[in-house]
């Protein structure tokens, strides 16, 4: 197992530059926890260590059989057993955990010189090369972060070690499953530190061999915490890429020492979304216009997700869309009730495309349904020319539903003969009386039972 030594802070970030891009925000998260090899020594010498509160939010870090977690509520950073650190090069274990965790003896699990003697120089987690090194390159841990690249220090001329850390934690999630986070800055991002830290350890720490990328892999699974370590400091230039597109960005940014900067959810997709009212039916999109995007081109498309944040319904294309033009045409049913061919482009992570239908729907009754009957809509407005015929849809055993096209007024609803292929008064077996079109927000007709023609209630709400 590993353990969480970082501690949270209020961390200082000033605001993202690009109007497409976001801010970040700030809170604690976890780390997690490693079980070192005892070699019994012939004698031992004996530090207390404690995790040093810097800043006035820190976490509590509870131990189960799987992992580590953070409760920021308690606001402390535990010991746990199985901890090792390195003393002067040596390797020291947890002999024993002080008022829950919160400080620890340790005794050394290793032979010492007989020049082991102050200072001391502490270092968090044991390393055998003992490096002190924020990588360029990390794996992704779903929920935490490898230790090993949060590394934490301590300088001391006795046996009371107050540890302090090395680096800052950014912390992220991603919109949809990718392999690979990008950070990059025009200053330094990640590399091993070479000087002896002061007592006092205030500032940023010295690293030589410094990079100004740093490269997260992994597996990463949406709406799950990830975290990446980097170095302290004022950053110019900052960005996030995935797949080569910018998704955050910053002129400047101070990233202090010791605390977790949330940069919240990377828009690694492009949505559309589209702003119609909930149906009932599946709603789909098919897409075209870009070479060698993968879109969802075989007739009728794929269906559109419906957020219940916005009350749209949306779909989320590849990066590969942002900053092109596509043609899409929204579809239920495929030819049986579409739009025409619209065009979008991608200027931003997220556009919307206004639909703007209206439905109606129709609870036909035991009569209506027998002898495998059809039912289409007939709109008109009275004492104004024009009409139009639509065909009802199935929603369930129940229910049928159309779109209500332009601005008509009023409707009859028809049970149609079983065989007809054209809506017209010929094909008609039954129909409603005229019915003026609700706007009080009603959409369901229920035909009342026993009707067969001439049916001018009951009007209601249909709801999803």
């Amino acid at each position: 197992m590993k353990k969480n030594l970082f501690m949270v802070a209020a961390v200082a970030l000033m605001a993202f530059v690009s109007c497409n891009k976001e801010e970040i925000n700030n809170v604690g998260e976890p780390l997690e926890p490693q079980t070192p090899e005892v070699v019994e020594p012939s004698y031992y010498v004996e530090f207390t260590a404690d995790l040093g509160a810097e800043e006035t939010v820190t976490p509590t870090v509870q131990q189960s059989a799987t992992r580590t977690t953070i409760d920021v509520v308690d606001k402390k950073t535990l010991w746990v057993e199985g901890d090792a650190i390195s003393v002067n090069g040596k390797k020291f274990v947890v002999k024993e955990l002080i008022d829950g965790g919160k400080s620890a003896t340790f005794v050394n699990a290793e032979e010492l010189p007989a020049n082991f003697e102050a200072p001391y120089t502490a270092k968090y987690p044991y390393k055998a090369n003992q490096t002190v090194e924020i990588p360029a390159t990390q794996t992704a841990v779903e929920g935490g972060i490898d230790p090993d690249y949060v590394p934490a220090v301590a300088y001391s001329d006795d046996n009371s070690l107050l540890f302090k850390h090395a680096a800052s934690i950014i912390k992220f999630q991603v919109a949809v499953a990718c392999d690979q986070v990008v950070l990059s800055s025009d200053d330094a991002l990640a590399g091993t530190l070479t000087v002896t830290l002061p007592e006092e350890f205030d500032g940023v720490p010295t690293f030589s061999a410094a990079t100004k990328t740093v490269t997260v892999n992994g597996s990463f699974v949406a709406g799950q915490d990830y975290y990446v370590a980097v170095l302290p400091g004022e950053k110019t230039n900052f960005a996030v890429k995935i797949e080569g597109y910018e998704l955050k960005s910053a002129a400047k940014v101070n990233i202090k020492r010791s605390t977790v900067a949330n940069m919240g959810t990377l828009m690694n997709r492009v949505r559309l979304y589209v702003a119609s009212e909930k149906t009932g039916f599946t709603m789909n999109i098919y897409a075209w216009g870009i070479d060698g995007v993968e879109l969802p081109n075989a007739w009728p498309g794929k269906p559109l997700s419906w957020d219940s944040t916005t009350n749209k319904y949306y779909y989320d294309f590849p990066l590969a869309v942002f900053g092109k033009e596509i043609s899409f045409i929204v579809n239920v049913n495929g030819d049986e009730c579409k739009t025409a061919d619209q065009k979008k482009t991608f200027a931003n992570f997220e556009e919307t495309y206004s639909l703007n239908w209206k439905w109606l729907y129709l609870k036909p009754n035991s009569n209506w349904k027998q002898s495998s009957a059809k039912f289409a809509a007939y709109f008109f407005t009275k004492n104004v020319s024009g009409e139009y015929w639509q065909w009802m849809m199935k929603l369930d055993s129940n229910h049928y539903g159309c779109v209500i096209p332009g601005d008509y007024k009023n409707v009859i609803f028809c049970r149609m003969n079983s065989s007809a292929t054209n809506m017209n008064w010929d094909n008609k077996w039954n129909q409603t009386g005229d019915l003026t079109i609700p706007t009080n927000g009603n959409n369901l007709f229920t035909l009342s039972s026993g009707t067969w023609d001439g049916a001018t209630t009951t009007w209601g709400k249909k709801t999803f």
